[in-house]
């Protein structure tokens, strides 16, 4: 028997229509016990159903499913030695089934229960016997689990208002990961952010320890010593000259909290002789939570991203109908959720949204100001990419194509019109779409469909990357993925209208996931520039600053090649001219690669004064 939930409140019936509920299915509550568990341990949970006003009728059911994401085990009922082994305590005769989408479905016979009686489920009897449960393997601070009532018996089921959850909590910590701002001016502070992680890139907020900071000499002071207790946010060092340097630092917990002692260096800072007007900001704008096929709630979501991560700027994109419930159902919490992290000039968040339409390609929505809504490629009126264009102020609303290239769903560069786009997501956690051939190139890779082929057909288009994170990580890399991807801009103040206004106007570049410091200029001109007037030759000037040992440093025009630079260790300047003469189409770009493969690519910057095509 196969039960499928496709919306809030619709479900497969036995006949294989679909059924929205009426009148009292969906009622009863649900009280967990047996939790906090820990990462990918085994575990034992009962849940405890308490009938409602109506009590369940003869062949009435109550459903309990369990998360198909991230390593739970499914319930089952037939096997006490194998993992996820679940056992139900009916007060009157019911059938017990497994479902194929990780359920047990219990139907009363011909008796039936009175508002108050209760059905208990274990999920994960027989510990120690080899029936528990294997918990996420990533944690968060509420995973739900799903109970759907259909009171009548009638096969129509909904889901209970409350749904039972249980805090998943980390590992042991493994890592040490240290971030501060790409750039500073003599005279200003910097911000030293630090997070203690698991083996499975978990942040672990109660760490307890000492960490010890040492600073590059271009800081003050050079040394500093706080206790986890005091680390509230961040640690400021004073710029007080100019160069470039990197944090170092050592951690020692307890040994409740830690094996052995932990170190990491920062992402390098680059300061400048005094503060400027514009700075570079770090973001990961693609990511999921619970509330369609990711881990964590939102609120997990913007505090890893702020406190463990370290970034700038995000955004949360889940999808507008993958899932448990349509994201439309829960809409305003999903608002809320990020209007009350969004902090203006501490850290900003984009509202926004996956369109999710699996023939023409997944597209990222992501708007300007604090509110959004959502057109599910469900609805018929915006089921084609040109209505979910027309849907949007184009001048309000960033639509991004994912999946460049292959993986999933292939970006279609047909579907749309051309003008309609300003970025494109060219690395992400599905792998490299920034052009045929990369070693870490996209999966199910087609010739003719990266970002590269977009620049040669016209398409005027900004380079961006982000994680596409499912595991409550954004801004760090998925565990067993060799890509992460986040996206870098140049931008006034960290605000939301600033941060949206440099993507609209691809002042931003990719990476696969290392903050590696770009300045790229044509004849004075920086990345993104789509009117830069036709000059007898093209200067070219870069400053690169990796995160580790540069590779090599390679110029694209036109979508070939033409020439390689190569810097000392981490750091590049490039002062080139182009000896050909400059025409009206020409455009450049610059990738970086890292000797640890790591990549960065910049938004290209076009000759003449075009329009987009």
């Amino acid at each position: 028997m196969v039960w499928i939930i496709l919306l809030a409140g619709a479900v497969g019936c036995r006949d294989g229509s679909v059924s929205v509920h009426t009148g009292t299915d969906g009622e009863g509550t649900v009280d967990v016990s047996g939790g906090p568990v820990r990462i990918a341990s085994p575990c034992t949970l009962t849940f405890t159903y308490e009938c409602g006003p109506s009590g369940l009728e003869p062949k009435a059911g109550v459903l309990f499913i369990v998360s198909p994401y991230w390593g739970w085990s499914a319930p089952q009922v037939s096997n006490p030695g194998f993992p996820g082994y679940t056992t139900v305590d009916c007060p009157t005769r019911a059938v017990v089934t497994e479902g194929e989408n990780r359920s047990i479905l219990v139907q009363l016979d011909s008796g039936n229960l009175k508002s108050g009686e209760q059905i208990v489920f274990v999920y994960g009897a027989e510990p120690g016997k080899g029936g528990a449960a294997l918990s996420d393997r990533f944690s968060e601070s509420a995973q739900k689990f799903y109970f759907l009532t259909d009171i009548d018996g009638n096969g129509s089921f909904a889901m209970i208002e409350s749904q039972p959850a249980v805090r998943i909590l980390p590992g042991p910590a493994r890592r040490l990961l240290v971030t501060c701002p790409s750039e500073r001016g003599v005279g200003e502070s910097c911000q030293l952010r630090i997070a203690v992680l698991d083996g499975a890139w978990n942040w672990i907020p109660d760490w307890e320890g000492i960490f010890r900071i040492k600073a590059p000499d271009i800081f003050q002071p050079a040394e500093r010593e706080v206790t986890s207790g005091d680390l509230v946010g961040s640690v400021d060092f004073n710029a007080v000259q100019t160069g470039v340097g990197r944090f170092f630092v050592e951690a020692a917990g307890s040994a409740e909290h830690n094996i052995s002692a932990l170190s990491g260096w920062s992402n390098p800072v680059y300061v400048h002789s005094m503060a400027r007007k514009s700075r570079l900001y770090w973001g990961d704008i693609h990511g999921h939570s619970v509330l369609s096929d990711g881990t964590g709630t939102p609120e997990d979501y913007y505090r890893y991203a702020r406190l463990a991560a370290g970034l700038d700027f995000t955004s949360l994109t889940d999808h507008d109908s993958w899932g448990f419930q349509a994201l439309g159902e829960n809409l305003e919490f999903y608002v809320s959720e990020g209007n009350r992290f969004n902090e203006t000039g501490r850290f900003t968040v984009l509202l926004g949204y996956e369109w999710t339409q699996w023939v023409d390609g997944h597209r990222n929505v992501i708007v300007r100001g604090d509110s959004l809504n959502i057109f599910d490629h469900n609805d018929p009126e915006f089921d084609s990419p040109r209505e979910l264009s027309s849907a949007f102020d184009p001048l309000h609303t960033l639509i991004i194509p994912h999946h460049l290239g292959g993986g999933p769903v292939p970006f279609d560069f047909g579907m749309d019109n051309r003008k309609r786009y300003r970025l494109a997501e060219i690395a992400s956690v599905h792998g490299i779409s920034e052009v045929y051939g990369n070693p870490r190139m996209i999966y199910n890779a087609r010739a003719g469909g990266f970002y590269r082929d977009a620049l040669e057909a016209g398409f005027q288009w900004g380079a961006m990357a982000s994680s596409d994170s499912h595991d409550g990580h954004p801004g760090l890399r998925t565990g067993g993925a060799s890509v992460r991807g986040a996206v870098a801009v140049r931008a006034e103040e960290l605000s939301r209208d600033r941060i949206f206004e440099a993507l609209y106007i691809r002042r931003c570049y990719a990476t696969t996931g290392a903050r590696i410091y770009v300045e790229f200029q044509v004849n004075g001109f920086e990345m993104g520039s789509t009117e830069v007037p036709v000059f007898r030759h093209a200067e070219i000037s870069a400053f690169i600053l990796g995160e580790g040992c540069l590779e090599r440093i390679i110029l694209v025009k036109n979508g070939e090649e033409i020439k390689r630079f190569y810097g000392t260790e981490r750091m590049a300047r490039i002062s080139w001219t182009d000896p050909a003469a400059g025409r009206e189409g020409d455009w450049y770009y610059l990738k970086v690669q890292q000797m640890d493969g790591e990549e960065a690519c910049t938004s290209p910057v076009w000759i003449g004064d075009l329009n987009p095509r």
